[in-house]
């Protein structure tokens, strides 16, 4: 237990953690109440909640690119709490208006474009900042206490008062509540120092600094591929899972709205318990020895098990779906999020990740567009167990592709500094690595 929480000796992180905390609370509460307010008003349309993701993802992928730029030339704690308190203006508006009984789907689409542009600034500037503040040692156990730290609130904590606040006042409570935890985060971080931007600003187009990110990835053969990984499993789990598993729950079960509130809310809580195993046992042991082939291995049983929600009928099969499914996507999360920082220069940091959000969100919305249509014409239960096997097993496959797993290489050689010491895949894995070091040397800066 030492080792998990050795990173929170550092005042700055304590406080990242807190505001994490706090605002991922609210966007607990969100996931439940959203979708519920957005059926209530559109007598239980699917589509209109592929509306309303739609907008939400196009936002955020407008602002990606730029929100990682801006990340690299700013000091990323301003970005951060003007994000929040965008952020807290349209889930608070959304929440008002629903409480009048006046909101209307055009204004959720709206609104929720407005959430999704804050944060697409928002987290490149959040995912950077960690190796700020936390020496590269302790990266994987801070990464392992922010990935529990968001699915607890956002799995468990979240989602249960959120149902509670459904059942008891309504969803449009609950995003009004969900807003004031963006208030509180933002003043959270306004706690934390300032920090002088990893590049000049004044000498630097942004197009340059764009082409730069987009050369590192295109120069690591692992980051194309794991890129490309990320692409298809969110195309095939956002949507899927956010419009088509509230939809089963009230049409193939039968359930009112405040038991599918319920029922969401239990996924969610399971999620959140096999988060926390996935979190602690990376926080006690560190990333494992394979830690590429785990993470391809977590990816593809997140989607397995989106296929598993096909099959439910009762609450306890909810449990364990949820618990698989969300421990295995916070393991993955966590692997990832680490090795980037561990691989990635810093002053190209920001930008990085904002393309691994882009090019894994940027197909959200194609994710969205055809859930709803393809739930209307064959059913959730079908669409559900064909897309999440197909997905599961694909992502997979590319764990097999050439360079996929270079830096797990780079790090065996690392304990066995002799290239005799190492079997021959595991030298032409190191071969390969040391080729894209030559020409990302010759093609940034």
């Amino acid at each position: 237990m030492t080792q998990t929480l050795r990173p929170l000796r550092d005042r700055e992180f304590r406080l990242l953690v807190s505001a994490t905390l706090i605002s991922v609370l609210g966007d607990g509460l969100m996931r439940v109440a959203l979708p519920l307010l957005v059926l209530a008003i559109t007598d239980n349309d699917p589509l209109a909640i592929s509306f309303v993701g739609l907008a939400w993802m196009a936002g955020h992928t407008a602002s990606l690119p730029i929100g990682g730029v801006t990340s690299d030339r700013r000091d990323r704690r301003s970005i951060m709490i003007a994000s929040d308190l965008i952020r807290a203006l349209a889930i608070g508006c959304m929440g008002v208006l629903g409480i009048a009984g006046v909101l209307q789907l055009w204004q959720v689409v709206a609104l929720g474009f407005s959430f999704g542009f804050a944060n697409g600034f928002f987290n490149p500037s959040a995912r950077s900042l960690t190796p700020d503040l936390v020496p590269e040692d302790d990266l994987a156990r801070a990464n392992a206490l922010l990935g529990l730290a968001r699915p607890m609130q956002l799995w468990i904590v979240g989602p249960l008062l959120g149902g509670v606040l459904v059942g008891i006042a309504g969803p449009g409570t609950a995003l009004v509540v969900d807003a004031a935890t963006f208030v509180v985060s933002a003043l959270v971080l306004a706690r934390l120092r300032r920090r002088d931007p990893a590049v000049s600003r004044e000498t630097r187009s942004i197009g340059r600094d764009l082409r730069e990110g987009l050369s590192y990835v295109g120069s690591h053969r692992w980051a194309g591929v794991w890129f490309t990984a990320s692409a298809l499993s969110t195309l095939a789990f956002h949507g899927t899972f956010d419009v088509l598993v509230p939809t089963m729950l009230k049409t193939d079960l039968g359930l009112s709205e405040a038991q599918a509130g319920w029922w969401m809310a239990m996924i969610f809580a399971a999620g959140g318990v096999g988060a926390l195993l996935a979190s602690s046992t990376i926080g006690r042991g560190g990333l494992p020895r394979r830690f590429m082939l785990q993470l391809y291995i977590a990816e593809s049983l997140t989607l397995l098990g989106l296929a598993a929600f096909a099959y439910i009928s009762r609450l306890w099969h909810v449990l364990i779906v949820g618990l698989v499914v969300f421990g295995a996507t916070v393991m993955s999360e966590i692997i990832a999020e680490t090795n980037l920082q561990r691989e990635v220069p810093r002053a190209l940091l920001g930008r990085v990740i904002s393309l691994s959000w882009f090019v894994a969100i940027g197909v959200a919305p194609v994710s969205f567009a055809l859930a709803g249509p393809l739930g209307r014409l064959y059913g959730p239960r079908p669409v559900l167990a064909a897309v999440g096997v197909f997905a599961g097993v694909t992502v997979f496959a590319l764990s097999l592709a050439p360079g996929a797993r270079s830096p797990e290489w780079r790090r065996r050689l690392r304990d066995r500094p002799t290239v005799g010491d190492l079997a021959p895949a595991e030298r032409v894995a190191v071969g390969e690595l040391a080729q894209a070091d030559r020409g990302v040397a010759g093609g940034v800066g």
